[in-house]
């Protein structure tokens, strides 16, 4: 087998990402292990079966990231699964409206950092896309209503700006549709 082909099948099936963050994981509860263990008087015999445990385990994380793939309909064989060129998510799909909605509270968030930070022109920029946008209000603690620009004192390095007050003078903008 050709060794480029063999590494690029090897980033494909994201054996790169698995090794990784299996030995990140395994780093922290080493740590972990070598701080509690002793607090709990674990004879020593106890972390050298912990740690060779996990090194055990890092080839047969491998294994199974070489044979299997998480995709958006679950864990399935690497060959079963798409080849990579047609894995983006199709509109409508649960990571389309997952990122939909976290996308609108994600950028909530940072209006309130351009505003609490004196960007204005960024935060309002914000705050009138958010508003007008489709499903980004759902009135909940995470998203921005006009009421809530009215009341929470987090907005109020805005409130001397003329665009801040129309927006606050307008009606509440309908963007959740049934």
């Amino acid at each position: 087998m050709d060794p480029a082909a063999f590494l690029t099948e090897l980033k494909r099936r994201k054996v790169y990402r698995v090794a990784v963050a299996y030995a990140i994981v395994v780093w922290l509860l080493i740590q972990a292990a070598s701080i509690l263990f002793p607090t709990f008087e674990a004879p020593p015999w106890v972390m050298e079966v912990f740690v060779s445990a996990v090194i055990l385990g890092f080839p047969v994380a491998l294994i199974l990231a070489w044979a299997f793939e998480l995709t958006p309909k679950g864990i399935r064989r690497s060959e079963e699964a798409a080849p990579r060129g047609s894995k983006t998510p199709k509109a409508g799909s649960k990571w389309t409206a997952i990122d939909t909605v976290n996308g609108a509270t994600v950028q909530g968030f940072f209006a309130l950092i351009y505003a609490r930070n004196g960007d204005a022109d960024r935060a309002i920029e914000l705050v009138e896309r958010l508003l007008t946008t489709p499903f980004a209000v759902d009135y909940a603690d995470d998203s921005i209503t006009v009421s809530d620009l009215r009341q929470r004192w987090e907005w109020d390095p805005l409130r001397s700006d003329p665009r801040f007050q129309k927006i606050l003078a307008g009606p509440e903008p309908k963007t959740v549709y049934k």
